[in-house]
């Protein structure tokens, strides 16, 4: 056994808060009993109905259907982004976005 190699372990301790960073995300749940709140919610809830109306029809044979459920399908998932948006409060987290500006000149293109 004079040929047998010796093996060096070298152990380090760390605190875990070094390692580790946490992240916590706000939910705003009082979002829904505030009158925005409750008209984006409307809005989710109609979008829905206007799906479920126009994929009832044979929207594929005419094409203006097919254009109007591109446009409800679009505004839709609009509406669930910028719900996410509230309800996460991203608008607060992300200062560097002026968010008053998107929305204007999303509106404005929209109307």
């Amino acid at each position: 056994m004079e040929g047998a190699a010796t093996r060096t372990v070298i152990t380090s301790t760390s605190s875990s808060t070094d390692n580790f960073s946490t992240s916590t995300l706000a939910c705003d749940r009082h979002f829904f009993r505030t009158a925005s709140g409750l008209l984006v919610f409307a809005e989710i809830v109609f979008g829905l109905l206007v799906w479920m109306l126009i994929a009832g029809t044979e929207y594929f044979r005419v094409s203006a259907f097919g254009w109007v459920m591109f446009v409800a399908i679009l505004y839709w998932v609009l509406t669930v982004i910028f719900l996410i948006i509230y309800l996460t409060m991203a608008y607060n987290r992300i200062p560097q976005v002026p968010w008053t500006t998107v929305v204007r000149h999303i509106l404005r293109h929209i109307i």
